[in-house]
């Protein structure tokens, strides 16, 4: 299985972000003699503050705390009646119940905290966070296509208001919607989008080296997926991070064994299992027993399989349990326990036609979503082409203007310029006329 991160990237971008959007409400101003005093705010308020705060630092550790902190921050803000922060803790509530896997629960919250926004259409911070945690839930509920609108939507919100690194965020999710449904270069592509608009955070940094090395790896381009896993590494280790350490470094031995490294695999396994916190059924251990495989040392790759799936209801796994199965059918095979290796292939079938289903309908709504971009492009271009067509005909109309005002300006041109040699000519002839006349009365005087 290929670990990604985007909502792990996203959850953590949210926190962070949302300290933008959380700004002190301004009170009223208390008239005195000669100036306007803001009174402090009240301990209730404060508190709830401080609740929301606390709720933030705590969602990647512990999001289930997180969210009975938003609760009780909630519960202060609707006797205040301050909407603002209403909102914003029905969106820590939403994130909270989204990271816990609850999405109907996260999205009542979401969607109530949506309704108190409606009354003002502006974009707003806060409302490109909410869309992108109602995509989050989409994209759990496998609606993939309410997913993508709402991604878009939060990304339209964040171009307008500047927000370059969230616009990023935006983009990173469209972009694990394409790689879910198999079309990589156009996940690649939005990928490189949102790289180009926002480089400043190394978190987000990360999660892009990450996807890119997960996209070379689905394309069976090993080595480069290796090369870009190693990036997404070391920005790992340059923020001193284990969980997402842990993730690159399965990520970099998984494709070494896909690539036949298998004794350089063994050593980043052995790297790997500093940061893994999982047990039996971690992925370390589903990794392990790969290696085990492709080792051909089938009783170990066994053993450890077995100890995978202990206790474990081979009919109801779920799809990160598809490449330990995949593993543990070959390896039963092997060693001629064919009843078991009928088991595990029955569940590999399963899954993959499970993802199968999954993929077919994301690409159905991608496709529609494509569609439907395709037909609002058509009506954009016709719109273009009329407006371009009105345009040149008010150009046309225009010029011929400017030629007739051009014609009685000359016109108007020349009779000035011949009045005024009529002026000269008369102005001319009556000064001879006047000295004629005092010549001839000089000669009778």
């Amino acid at each position: 299985m290929i670990w990604r991160f985007d909502r792990e990237i996203v959850m953590r971008t949210a926190e962070v972000c949302g300290a933008l959007a959380l700004s002190l409400v301004a009170l009223p101003a208390t008239g005195l003699a000669f100036a306007e005093i803001a009174p402090a705010p009240s301990r209730s308020t404060e508190n709830s503050l401080v609740l929301l705060e606390s709720a933030k630092d705590l969602m990647s550790r512990n999001p289930r705390a997180a969210v009975a902190l938003a609760e009780r921050a909630s519960n202060a803000l609707q006797v205040r009646g301050d909407s603002t922060k209403l909102v914003e803790s029905l969106w820590l509530q939403g994130e909270g119940w989204l990271r816990l896997g609850d999405a109907n629960t996260a999205s009542q919250h979401i969607e109530r905290a949506l309704r108190l926004l409606a009354s003002d259409g502006r974009p707003s911070l806060l409302r490109g966070d909410l869309l992108l945690s109602r995509g989050g839930v989409a994209t759990q509920k496998a609606d993939v296509a309410e997913a993508l609108s709402d991604y878009q939507l939060a990304h339209n919100i964040f171009r307008a208001l500047g927000e370059t690194r969230k616009q990023a965020i935006a983009l990173r999710q469209i972009a694990s919607l394409y790689r879910e449904a198999g079309d990589v270069k156009t996940a690649m592509r939005y990928d490189a989008q949102s790289t180009e608009i926002y480089r400043g955070d190394p978190t987000l940094e990360l999660s892009a080296l990450n996807n890119l090395g997960v996209a070379f790896d689905e394309l069976k381009q090993f080595d480069r997926a290796e090369f870009e896993y190693r990036r997404a590494l070391r920005v790992a280790r340059k923020i001193n991070s284990k969980i997402y350490q842990n993730i690159v470094l399965k990520n970099i031995a998984r494709v070494q064994i896909e690539a036949g490294k298998l004794r350089q695999a063994a050593r980043t396994l052995a790297e790997a299992r500093k940061f893994e916190e999982g047990g039996d059924r971690s992925s370390i251990t589903s990794l392990t027993a790969r290696l085990a495989l492709e080792q051909k040392n089938f009783g170990r790759a066994v053993a450890i399989s077995d100890n995978y799936f202990a206790g474990v209801d081979l009919k109801s796994t779920e799809i990160s349990d598809r490449d330990a199965h995949d593993t543990a059918y070959q390896a039963y095979q092997a060693i001629g326990r064919n009843d078991l290796a009928l088991a595990h292939l029955e569940a590999l079938k399963r899954l993959d036609d499970k993802t199968a289903g999954l993929t077919a309908s994301a690409n159905t709504a991608l496709m529609a979503a494509r569609f439907d971009t395709a037909n609002k492009d058509a009506k954009i271009a016709n719109l273009k082409a009329e407006e371009a067509k009105r345009k040149f005909e008010f150009e046309q109309a225009r010029a011929r203007l400017m030629s007739w005002i051009f014609g009685v300006i000359i016109v108007g041109a020349l009779g000035v310029v011949l009045l005024l040699a009529f002026g000269v000519v008369t102005l001319r002839r009556s000064r001879n006329e006047v000295r004629a006349a005092n010549v001839d009365l000089a000669a009778a005087n």
